[in-house]
């Protein structure tokens, strides 16, 4: 009814006049920080795509979206860390972020990260002279794989041209397993079927086993290593397990580098 919707209008009007410019403002702010929220989330999901990373770092990367770092201050002239929330107090020597100003706690707590693994002792195993040496990067080391068309003895020489110690070098970012499996492949098609023996064969696998310990140690292996499929394992198995049959001084590496890969 008329009566009834005026009543209506005069409520409305009535609760408009008890809205102050600060409760707007602060309402329209609250507004927009959330709909930034929302973007710095969005943009966290789709890097961590892309980066391909591991569910953890994914639950990370989003959950800390939208973390801002605050400026640097100042204490007798060396940058630190606040540990109190508000607080003037700093570690000297260490640059200072609080990167959560809504924080209530009294103490900021290190958190301990995972205990990085001993590196594997390196077999320094120089490539053959008179090769074009290392790919100075993945785009090249791509491009004269491609040139061998297939040849696998001319794969396994394009392998042996360079020291496996040059891997990270040419692979700065990452490695695809598709290319872990084909140098795994060429690798055990000519060091398994050669029954030559004797220093050639010796040092053919101290290289192989170099290769496949440093490979290890590049970005993202254990992501890309899960792609790789059952006979990419035995190959790395039945390798390692001939070097240290060949070798003894390789059994540690080569009984480490097999965990790695995921051998049974």
């Amino acid at each position: 009814s008329p009566q009834k919707k005026k009543e209506l209008e005069m409520k409305a009007l009535d609760r408009a006049s008890q809205i102050s410019n600060d409760t707007l403002s602060e309402e329209l702010a609250q507004a927009k920080a959330l709909d930034q929220k929302k973007q710095d989330t969005e943009r966290a999901k789709f890097q961590a795509v892309a980066q391909r990373v591991e569910y953890d770092q994914f639950e990370q990367m989003v959950a800390g979206a939208s973390l801002k770092a605050t400026k640097t201050k100042m204490n007798s002239g060396q940058a630190g860390v606040i540990l109190t929330a508000g607080s003037d107090s700093s570690v000297p020597g260490l640059a200072q972020k609080n990167l959560n100003s809504f924080a209530e706690s009294s103490q900021y707590k290190w958190i301990e990260g995972k205990k990085v693994e001993e590196p594997l002792p390196m077999l320094n195993i120089p490539g053959r002279e008179g090769s074009e040496g290392a790919p100075a990067s993945a785009k090249e080391f791509e491009r004269r794989w491609k040139k061998c068309g297939g040849d696998s003895k001319a794969l396994y020489q394009f392998l042996r041209s360079f020291s496996p110690s040059e891997l990270p070098n040419i692979f700065k970012t990452e490695i695809e397993s598709d290319t872990i499996s084909d140098i795994v492949l060429t690798l055990a098609k000519e060091l398994l079927s050669s029954d030559g023996g004797g220093d050639a064969e010796k040092d053919g696998l101290r290289h192989a086993t170099q290769m496949l310990s440093i490979l290890t140690s590049l970005k993202r292996f254990d992501l890309n290593a899960r792609f790789l499929g059952k006979s990419d394992k035995q190959a790395v198995q039945a390798i390692l397990t001939k070097a240290a049959e060949t070798d003894s001084s390789l059994q540690q590496v080569a009984t480490e580098v097999q965990r790695k890969y995921g051998c049974a």
